[in-house]
């Protein structure tokens, strides 16, 4: 039972005070209640005849999907009755409520199982008695959790997570196992279906998988279905080797499909294990790394199943550590964040011409972070967007402020953006904002985007793009040659460079075809009106090398890492002023 009622027992007279529900502040009978008290409460409830409603305690609200403290209409609770004996449960309660009515209701105790908001199945037992205060009078009951021996998903009839724990704990506590296993199935990409062709054949593909997961069991090994998309195996006495085997196996079955309704459905699996002792010693231990595992290869496209090593947890833990710290600067106002510069310069002439801004993030501890890491985790807690819209406002700045003190007026800065800021219906109009704010012409901004990034929305981010282009800003597109579609993007988008990945020069001096396609390219490029860059330039001869095949712009270490604003402007732009 709830602990703030069972505190507020007043021994005293045999009664005992239910304070705590200022709803109905009423006394109730100790005696009556100590079968009651003889078990652990799953929730308490009372039951409002004005108003016709349940009222529960916060096991149940969070099972049915309430609010804490919300009420829920009698008929609308009934509704969550399921499975065979849903219909003669509701008539129980409908029938204790209507004597109740009348006086003539004693105390009552009976079991039915409840759809919960999850889809998942409890089995509940429900104890009700009538309260009585002068002339009021409500119902008051007490629920118990039954699931754990007992409780069976709604759409395959398997059992659901906490009989799994209930198993795995008797597991782990039983001394003549020496080992055990959680393999973990994650059925990828499953809304999809559920999408495409709609809820009931979702459930369908649910019981066929889980009937080929069900045939093709270990001996011992016992299913569950623990989330919509999500099932587990318990193993006792498995080995490594027959788990990692069991899994490969599993893993082929994929090649042959679930006919569900005439179609051929090609199901695919993320999955992960946790064996018992050597990764965890209890059910949740074993639960949570299994789930930590699971999660990393969700996120491996080349693997499809893994076993949890220690090592999976340090990773997270380190992930995690390095998502809050960068939370924490966003929260400062973008500290620790700063913009590094790397010189472009004019291909023919080798005299600078612009520069790349590009992201760096010093830790605490002073490090200066791998961009490619800082951004990627910028992208899993959701804030690639307030840290993009900064590092254009700051290179904006930075480079109107170059400007102004006298540098070549025909200087460009290069700012990298994403196919989700070209998605958002004002970015343009942001863009040239901040250009009027710091009085910087937009002919000095060059915008560069990925093909990669582009290929998930070209319409959508095709208007923003020819705002830009109108308003006078330069679009460059990165990594060109990467992609499957690089010809249609010069086509259909208004692009005003190229960006030639530095894939392309790796032996070019003998490399015949990297030679032949930036040549191509090249070429391509210079009969459409389109400017080149070649980046990843490392050695005199590549340069020499690209030269020779006329492009425009050089970006590479041979002429200069990324650094800091102040290290840029000192070594390179002093010579740039232009004297008065």
């Amino acid at each position: 039972m709830d602990a703030n009622y069972l505190d507020q027992i007043d021994a005293m007279g045999g009664r005992a005070s239910f304070r705590g529900n200022e709803r109905f502040p009423v006394s109730v009978s100790v005696a009556n209640l100590t079968p009651i008290f003889n078990d652990m409460c799953f929730c308490t409830f009372t039951v409002d005849f004005q108003q016709q409603q349940f009222y529960f305690s916060k096991g149940m609200t969070d099972a049915i999907g309430l609010t804490e403290g919300e009420g829920i209409l009698i008929h609308d609770f009934l509704r969550h009755l399921s499975g065979l004996d849903s219909m003669e449960a509701a008539q129980k309660y409908r029938d204790y409520f209507s004597a109740a009515t009348s006086g003539k209701a004693g105390t009552i105790s009976f079991q039915h199982s409840l759809c919960t908001a999850e889809v998942c199945t409890l089995r509940l037992e429900v104890h009700m008695q009538v309260v009585c205060e002068g002339t009021w009078k409500c119902i008051w009951g007490a629920v118990f959790d039954r699931t754990h021996t007992t409780g069976r998903h709604e759409v395959t009839d398997l059992p659901i997570r906490k009989k799994l724990i209930f198993d795995l704990e008797k597991i782990v506590q039983d001394r003549t196992v020496l080992s055990a296993a959680i393999i973990m199935i994650d059925i990828k990409e499953f809304h999809t279906y559920n999408d495409r062709f709609g809820r009931s054949a979702g459930d369908e593909i649910l019981r066929g998988i889980s009937d080929m997961i069900t045939e093709r069991l270990p001996v011992g090994g016992s299913l569950y279905h623990v989330n919509i998309d999500h099932f587990c195996i318990l193993w006792p006495h498995a080995s490594r080797v027959q788990v990692d085997n069991f899994m490969a196996f599993l893993q082929d079955e994929t090649a042959n499909p679930i006919v569900v309704r005439d179609e051929n459905i090609y199901a695919a699996y993320a999955m992960s294990a946790a064996l018992f002792p050597s990764s965890g010693c209890s059910a949740d231990e074993l639960l949570i790394n299994a789930e930590i595992t699971l999660n990393k290869i969700k996120k491996d496209k080349r693997r499809q199943y893994s076993i949890f090593v220690p090592s999976d947890k340090r990773e997270l833990t380190e992930k995690l550590d390095f998502e809050s710290q960068l939370s924490k600067s966003i929260r400062n106002t973008n500290d620790n964040f700063l913009l590094y510069y790397q010189p472009l310069v004019d291909a023919q002439g080798e005299v600078l011409i612009g520069a790349e801004a590009l992201l760096r993030w010093i830790s605490p501890s002073k490090d200066i972070i791998c961009p490619e890491r800082v951004i990627a985790s910028l992208e899993a807690i959701g804030h690639m967007d307030g840290v993009g819209s900064w590092v254009l406002e700051e290179a904006i700045r930075q480079c109107s402020g170059w400007l102004r003190e006298g540098i070549n007026p025909d200087f460009v800065i290069h700012v990298n953006i994403t196919a989700e800021d070209l998605m958002r219906p004002n970015y343009s109009l942001s863009v040239i904002s901040l250009l009027s704010r710091y009085r910087m012409n937009p002919c000095n901004l060059i915008l560069e985007i990925t093909e990669t990034s582009l290929m998930r929305s070209v319409s959508s981010c095709r208007q923003n793009l020819i705002r830009l282009r109108k308003a006078g800003v330069r679009i460059s597109l990165d990594d060109f040659g990467t992609g499957y579609s690089s010809m249609n993007y010069l086509r259909e988008l208004p692009v005003d460079e190229i960006k030639i990945d530095r894939a392309f020069l790796e032996n070019i001096q003998r490399d015949r075809y990297n030679h032949s396609f930036i040549s191509a390219m090249i070429i391509l490029a210079h009969s459409i009106s389109r400017t080149v860059c070649v980046e990843g330039i490392e050695s005199c001869g590549q340069a020499d090398t690209v030269r020779a095949l006329h492009a425009d712009v050089f970006q590479g270490f041979f002429f200069g890492r990324p650094v800091s604003s102040s290290e840029f402007e000192s070594r390179y732009l002093k010579k740039l002023k232009i004297c008065n």
